[in-house]
């Protein structure tokens, strides 16, 4: 027995709408995102990050000088200790050719953007070498080494003559 469905009912729930809204309209609760709003969200990405570069540069250089700076004060401070230790001088030189701190077997390369001057006891250094001594006593033959970069900012590293110490201090060079 087969069952026709009548042309016409007369039931609302089965009539078919008038005028049907076209595929595209038609919203499903678990849809996508369109390609407009995805290319919106990129450009937006885009533009951060193109904004966001040249901070991210300044911040790298400056980290790169407080870390040289850190290494040139724990030369010296470990210069210092194994002068008192040892009983016997010890030699911490910069190498103005080499752009390098040598410290018995350990060499440091000074990277090329950052600029050095050295002023310390003249007698102990070369025209190519500078030397700060630290002595048994504690004391060393003092100087200051300036650190800094083309932008102006920059660092003062002092060693004090008379009790080997070493002092930072933060510098604007023109």
């Amino acid at each position: 027995m087969t069952v026709v469905a009548p042309a016409f009912s007369p039931n609302p729930a089965h009539a078919l709408p008038e005028n049907p809204a076209p595929a595209a309209a038609v919203r499903h609760p678990m849809g996508g995102f369109s390609l407009m709003e995805l290319l919106v969200v990129l450009v937006i990405a885009a533009v951060l990050l193109g904004v966001s570069l040249p901070g991210t540069q300044r911040i790298y250089d400056s980290m790169q000088q407080r870390q040289l700076v850190r290494d040139v004060v724990r030369t010296f401070a470990a210069a210092r200790h194994e002068a008192m230790y040892l009983g016997t001088h010890q030699d911490v030189v910069f190498d103005n050719d080499l752009r390098t701190l040598l410290y018995r077997d350990k060499r440091m390369r000074v990277p090329a953007d950052v600029r050095i001057a050295f002023s310390g006891a003249a007698e102990l250094g070369s025209q190519s070498r500078s030397v700060v001594r630290f002595y048994p006593e504690g004391g060393a033959s003092g100087g200051d080494i300036d650190l800094s970069l083309a932008g102006g900012s920059g660092y003062r590293i002092s060693v004090d003559w008379l009790l080997g110490g070493v002092t930072v201090e933060p510098r604007v060079y023109d």
